[in-house]
């Protein structure tokens, strides 16, 4: 589907961005994840706060992992049970992880928040909602501007684990979580979803069981850890796991041509070292200390087909002709043209995910004040105000008043 096309229904809809070609040579400062952070946290209605956020950061954050040929781990989940149990095995590995969220979203609604409104602020997302600077509220010494748009949220659950559990993986650009629908990959849609992992260079983790396995290899687990027990432990025992993650990571970015069973007997090797070996006593020793425990999971490696970019575009474009995808088709022939395509990893990792149940963890409350409401239904499209591929600028509008009265 060609640019010219995304434009026309872009304006035959009046609640569609506006699409133009994205140039990816601009200069973009990287997302500022801590802003996202300290939002969240400072007040009720988290999902509303990063969605906000995303409507522009989110393309930059796109923009920055393909300039720098960041690889991330995907991990298609659909629920913070899920998300917990694969994060505290993925972590260890030291490769970001995007977690694809194929679980509930809300309906479509109108919906009014607050957002950080003092004079150093930055106002740098947005698109799709209009603030009112006029009238400001002060919570906790800060000034708070009303804010209203459309949107579809995830669970309140699902921001509030990356403020209660993984803070600095997000601040650090490794942890995050995207809601598929919003970024045009539909979650019945496996050819999408392999278009979303060929646009970001990622390795996909998939749970699939009609794929043949081809090797088997281990991998480290830590279980029973509190959050911050678990975030401490990787901030300071970075060293003991360098073995073990240069092992993953040549094993997950290898090609066709390298020698896939030393490599897999290579990481086997640094996971029984790492489980086991003496020189690793003390960092074993420090878990069992902090109420937790190391032990292995078993994993596969099977065969991945790989994409070109052209068919990767057909695929998008077959999605419906979503207003939606069309920042994702820009990136993808932007990549194309730039000769930027790396060669696709030709293996996956096969990995079922399991949810533990029965794991709690003590969550922090952000401020009681909650502004964050439901005001109208929004008018009937799926192609609105709702999704993340937005411009990476400032797209938020500000009302303002006219002398004769009018908005």
């Amino acid at each position: 589907m060609t640019s010219d096309k995304f434009r026309k229904l872009s304006e035959t809809n009046p609640f569609s961005y506006p699409v133009g070609t994205l140039d990816t040579t601009d200069p973009l400062y990287p997302p500022q994840y801590d802003l996202a952070l300290k939002w969240m946290r400072d007040i009720s209605g988290r999902s509303a706060s990063l969605d906000f956020w995303a409507r522009g950061n989110y393309m930059r954050r796109l923009l920055q992992m393909s300039k720098q040929a960041t690889r991330q781990l995907i991990v298609p989940v659909q629920s913070v049970d899920e998300i917990r149990w694969a994060y505290r095995r993925l972590a260890l590995l030291g490769m970001p992880v995007e977690f694809l969220w194929q679980g509930e979203l809300s309906a479509p609604m109108k919906i009014m928040h607050l957002h950080p409104g003092g004079e150093d602020d930055i106002w740098d997302a947005g698109w799709g909602y209009i603030a009112a600077l006029g009238t400001q509220f002060k919570i906790r010494r800060r000034s708070w501007a009303a804010i209203i748009g459309f949107a579809r949220l995830m669970p309140e659950k699902v921001p509030s684990w990356i403020v209660d559990e993984a803070p600095d993986a997000f601040i650090n650009g490794e942890v995050f979580i995207t809601p598929s629908e919003l970024v045009g990959v539909p979650n019945s849609e496996p050819e999408m979803r392999a278009a979303f992992e060929e646009l970001l260079h990622a390795v996909p983790i998939h749970c699939d069981p009609a794929a043949e396995a081809m090797l088997n290899i281990e991998l480290p687990v830590l279980d029973g850890l509190k959050a911050s027990d678990f975030t401490k432990l990787l901030r300071d025992h970075i060293i003991e796991l360098e073995r073990l993650r240069f092992a993953f990571r040549k094993l997950v970015l290898a090609d066709a041509a390298q020698d896939f069973q030393s490599l897999v007997d290579e990481l086997n090797y640094e996971t029984s070292e790492l489980t086991l070996a003496d020189r690793y006593q003390s960092f074993r020793a420090r878990i069992t200390r902090a109420g937790g425990m190391i032990g292995t999971s078993a994993a596969a490696v099977g065969a991945a087909v790989g994409a070109t970019t052209g068919s990767v575009l057909a695929a998008v474009a077959a999605a419906g002709g979503s207003v939606a995808t069309a920042g994702l088709c820009e990136l993808l022939r932007d990549r194309a043209e730039h000769e930027l395509d790396a060669r696709r990893n030709p293996f996956f990792l096969l990995w079922k995910l399991g949810a533990q149940t029965g794991t709690s963890f003590r969550k922090t409350s952000p401020a009681s004040h909650n502004y964050q409401r439901r005001i109208a239904a929004p008018p009937s499209t799926t192609d609105g105000y709702f999704h993340w591929l937005a411009p990476p600028t400032a797209g938020v509008s500000f009302a303002a008043v006219r002398k004769d009265g009018t908005v």
